[in-house]
């Protein structure tokens, strides 16, 4: 038997030169409807092919494959150091300076957040020109991040400031094309809004500058607060540290966001048990056929069992470093690179990421848990190492949010929520039996009221579910009559402006006036 072997950049590049191999990795399909992302390892969604893995070699000769390990960096040595918030500030802004090295536009994506704002006020003070900056705008005072822009922002001789509105124009329309450069169903997390801020990007610069990175390096996720927790009550990391301590940082953490407060209650719950280990385990969502297997399948899920996972590596004595190699690696860095590619590359854009040097990154797991969540605070290195960078506002900010949006909105209300409803009670989409029918029609074919109050408050399924199916209408079913036309210059779904009166009058024009 002869084995043949294509290599391209993109599933789909695959697909059009061997349309045989359009075939599902159900095992894959399973794991991502059961609520986990997918990891870094091999598989894709497609049965047959398959990725070179991080910092590996694929060799191949007429006998078989193999893939070898070519390059990693070596964990660090846990250690606490005085100076770690200047060294930490040096490589930052010499990472950035590296990044902003380029012979076209360069901008920045600013969200308002401690990282994204690092990025930009380091770069506007490298940079010969007033640095373009992205920023997402929105009416509702939930979502809007506009004044931490402004006192990030504050020049209009150093930042040339674009405002970015989503909307749910076109919106299956542009969640196709999402799923088309992506190659695959993705999970929520900012798809969307990053997506609109990539396209107006596009308009003036080549090179954009992020903040990802941060939050895998210094514990920024509430998902952090667990395994802090539990290396504060670990005598031999945290000797002389009393529990009551650990109350009140606990406490000042639970006011970090939303999703603290379910941490914090985990955390307290393991602190009454004096317990320091806790199982594995992650949401599982009842929507899939089959479940039982893949629920089988997940208990050894890099994602859903985390840091304390069967199969999580462990080269660190602290489980807080622990969790963030296994973040970093393989839970969700991975995948989040893989978005921010895919978002970019759809507009022809370079997206540069100064957290993610590997001096950044290599120096950052050299230190002890402590530096990086400590005194009620995530992230405490980099908010140390951004004094006198930072406007005081954002460098102590308690709430995150990043590029956020308002999907309950987009996908729950008016045209959203019909163009959810005609497209997962569609015969097509029910007749392929991977979402149980009777399942789908309680839930959106109930009245317009009631589907929408569903739709609300899942929004991250329903997100799931609409890109799994526009996935196979598109690589499975070959049919791309839902993606928008080019994709890349579709303008009605975003209005912006670069103007600062604009933004100091809270104004957001139309398309026309850009």
């Amino acid at each position: 038997m002869v084995t043949a072997y294509a290599f391209a950049s993109e599933a789909k590049a695959l697909l059009a030169a061997f349309g045989s191999e359009r075939r599902p990795n159900m095992g894959l399909v399973n794991d991502f409807l059961l609520g986990a992302v997918p990891d870094a390892d091999e598989q894709t969604f497609f049965d047959n092919v398959h990725s070179v893995l991080p910092g590996h070699l694929l060799c191949i000769d007429l006998a078989r494959h193999t893939s070898r390990l070519h390059w990693t960096f070596r964990p660090g040595v846990e250690a606490s150091r005085p100076d770690a918030p200047e060294v930490l500030r040096d490589l930052l802004t010499d990472a950035v300076k590296v990044r902003l090295r380029s012979d076209v536009p360069v901008g920045v994506l600013l969200s308002g957040g401690l990282d994204s704002s690092t990025i930009a006020r380091m770069a506007a003070g490298q940079s010969r020109h007033a640095l373009h900056c992205y920023s997402l705008k929105y009416g509702s005072a939930r979502l809007d991040e506009s004044h931490y822009v402004r006192l990030v922002a504050d020049d209009a001789a150093r930042y040339a400031l674009h405002w970015v509105t989503p909307t749910a124009e076109h919106l299956l329309a542009t969640i196709a094309s999402i799923v088309w450069h992506h190659d695959g169903p993705t999970p929520l997390r900012g798809r969307l809004p990053q997506w609109h801020v990539m396209q107006e990007a596009s308009r003036d610069v080549t090179v954009v500058l992020g903040g990802q990175g941060a939050d895998e390096l210094l514990g920024g996720y509430e998902r952090f607060v667990l395994p802090f927790a539990l290396d504060r009550l670990d005598p031999a990391l945290c000797a002389q540290r009393s529990r009551w301590s650990l109350l009140v940082e606990l406490w000042r953490l639970g006011q970090m966001g939303d999703g603290m407060h379910r941490e914090l209650l985990r955390s307290l719950k393991t602190a009454l048990g004096r317990r320091l280990n806790v199982p594995p385990g992650g949401a599982l969502h009842g929507r899939a056929r089959g479940d039982a297997i893949a629920r089988s399948r997940l208990r050894h899920h890099r994602v859903l069992g985390g840091w304390n996972g069967p199969d999580a590596e462990r080269p660190y004595r602290s489980r807080l470093n622990n969790a963030l190699w296994n973040e970093l690696r393989y839970a969700g860095l991975p995948e989040l690179l893989h978005s921010e590619d895919a978002n970019s590359m759809a507009f022809s854009l370079e997206s540069r990421l100064p957290f993610l040097d590997h001096r950044v990154v290599e120096f950052c797991f050299s230190l002890a848990y402590s530096e990086k969540i400590g005194e009620g605070w995530t992230k405490l290195l980099l908010r140390r190492a951004t004094s006198g960078v930072l406007p005081e506002p954002v460098r102590w900010r308690r709430d995150k949010q990043g590029f956020t949006g308002d999907y309950a909105k987009w996908l729950g209300a008016g045209p959203g929520l019909e163009a959810v409803r005609q497209l997962l009670l569609d015969p097509v989409t029910l007749r392929r039996g991977w979402i149980d029918p009777a399942w789908l029609r309680r839930r959106l074919g109930a009245r317009p009221a009631r589907a929408a109050r569903w739709v609300g408050q899942h929004v991250t399924q329903v997100w799931e579910l609409l890109t799994l199916e526009l996935w196979c209408r598109q690589f499975l079913d070959a049919d791309q009559t839902l993606r928008l036309s080019q994709c890349a210059y579709a303008r009605p779904a975003v209005r912006s402006t670069v103007s600062h009166e604009a933004m100091a009058r809270d104004v957001v024009p139309s398309l026309d006036a850009h």
